[in-house]
């Protein structure tokens, strides 16, 4: 794995294990500027043992900041939601980067470039908001959903395994409320949780 790092081989399998062996140039963390080497090492914890971050991957994530003016934090959101999303959906890290990449171009071109804008994005695209989309119009508001409502929708849905169905028949509780909610939602779908 540290020679696999170094770009020195490349895996080409995995089972059995089968390497490449790509050359003796000089590459990987000795060409990496300091203040990137932290922001590397972060993000090869946050993929962990299933992917070796490779000098290309390394290109790729200096094009996200230097190009498409992404901030560490910001590519560092972005490579933690893959990650989850990569899991989620039971897929193999090896084309990570590539998605990620387009993530990341698309981040740019729609100004996603602070945290604060990642963490709204990586919300809307979250299985729970178009849940609270549904939520927000049967409780007649005008808005889109905010981060807390799509990520308790989220829980709705990947926690506690309620279909929109469930939910939705949950809102007509809501009814002896002035103001229906989502915490008051929350609250009803908590209390039945477990029954019918």
């Amino acid at each position: 794995r540290y020679w696999e790092r170094q770009g020195l081989w490349r895996r080409v399998a995995d089972n059995p294990p089968q390497f490449q062996f790509v050359g003796c140039r000089q590459t990987a963390m000795d060409d990496v500027p300091r203040k990137n080497r932290e922001l590397h090492a972060r993000l090869q914890s946050i993929l962990g043992e299933e992917y070796v971050i490779q000098p290309r991957d390394f290109s790729m994530i200096a094009d996200w900041q230097e190009v498409f003016g992404l901030p560490a934090e910001v590519v560092i959101l972005l490579v933690e939601h893959e990650v989850r999303r990569t899991h989620e959906k039971k897929r193999s890290l090896n084309a990570i980067f590539k998605r990620m990449d387009k993530i990341a171009h698309d981040w740019a071109e729609n100004g996603v470039v602070t945290v604060e804008k990642a963490k709204e994005r990586i919300a809307r695209d979250s299985a729970g908001y178009a849940l609270a989309r549904r939520v927000a119009r049967q409780f007649s508001l005008h808005r889109d959903p905010t981060v807390d409502e799509a990520a308790l929708a989220d829980r709705w849905a990947n926690e506690m395994k309620l279909t929109e169905e469930d939910v939705l028949a949950a809102c007509a509780e809501t009814v002896r409320a002035r103001n229906p909610s989502f915490a008051y939602l929350d609250s009803i779908l908590r209390r039945h949780a477990g029954g019918a």
